[in-house]
């Protein structure tokens, strides 16, 4: 637990909480045990709900938060704890003075192939299996933001569509297949296909690779062919999870998701020619249903 933790004397100066909207709860409750057990430590709240609701800063006890893509702010941020120095002016940090808050605009990283990969060497990676295929599963993401606007969508800061180029996809995965022993991989992008060519250039790496292993992705009904279908199906695709949102057309133009049915009854029949799963995500509730 998190007193042995604390009794090992590792002593964090600043632990990071990402905090969605169905978890907030939990959260809640783990930084009250953190509190109590590393009362010495800066407790920073970052993750979906915070760029939603800067307010739960404020709610949850805490004197910061991050919104945006804050892996360099918040390295920035430790780096300032640590050295005992100012950290107010830090891109996308939420301040929560006696409850007033107060935060830098959301930080935006335009050039993610900057970023380093993920440090797998830190997780417990034998524990990554699917509770439902039972097969050594881990999730990936390859690009961020998205070029669409519609209504229901959790991303209040909207951002330009930004994604790693091919061949730094294919280096992390032959690290995860390879070095890992991974047969999974999801792709947890907003939009795994949109930028065509560059989907292309990973199928063919994988297969230049000969890496063994299969895949899920999401993608949107108007953004899959029978020629990408083709060549993702070689390269491992196993299953696509398109955004249906509902059975009204109507309806879905209302939330701005402007494809029609037909397109959805296309797509799944070209994923079924291929040998692909689909499935499909819905929505209850929309407005004006």
């Amino acid at each position: 637990g998190l007193g042995d933790v604390y009794k090992r004397q590792l002593k964090p100066l600043v632990i990071g909480i990402s905090a969605m909207s169905m978890n907030l709860r939990v959260c809640y409750q783990i930084i009250q045990a953190l509190k109590a057990k590393c009362s010495e430590a800066k407790i920073v709240i970052g993750g979906a709900h915070v760029n939603a609701d800067r307010d739960i800063v404020a709610h949850m006890g805490l004197e910061y938060g991050f919104q945006g893509e804050s892996e360099f702010s918040f390295a920035e941020f430790c780096e300032g704890i640590i050295r005992d120095v100012a950290v107010t002016d830090i891109p996308g940090l939420i301040v929560n003075n006696e409850g007033i808050i107060s935060a830098q605009p959301p930080a935006i990283i335009d050039d993610i192939d900057k970023l380093p990969p993920p440090a797998y060497e830190l997780l417990p990676l034998d524990r990554y299996r699917s509770a439902l295929s039972g097969l050594k599963t881990i999730s990936m993401i390859t690009s961020r933001g998205c070029p669409y606007n519609c209504v229901f969508c959790s991303r209040t800061n909207r951002s330009h569509y930004r994604f790693l180029s091919a061949e730094k996809v294919v280096s992390q995965i032959q690290i995860l297949v390879r070095r890992y022993g991974f047969e999974h991989i999801e792709f947890v992008d907003e939009l795994f296909t949109l930028h065509r060519a560059r989907t292309i250039e990973i199928c063919n790496k994988i297969l230049e690779q000969k890496l063994n292993f299969t895949w899920s992705l999401l993608s949107r009904a108007d953004k899959i062919d029978d020629d990408i279908l083709m060549v993702m199906k070689e390269a491992g695709c196993a299953r696509i999870n398109l955004g249906v949102e509902t059975g009204s057309e109507r309806v879905r133009f209302v939330d701005n998701k402007k494809i029609n049915n037909e397109k959805y009854v296309k797509a799944v029949k070209l994923c079924r020619k291929h040998g692909i799963k689909t499935n499909g995500f819905y929505i209850l509730g929309h407005p004006s249903e």
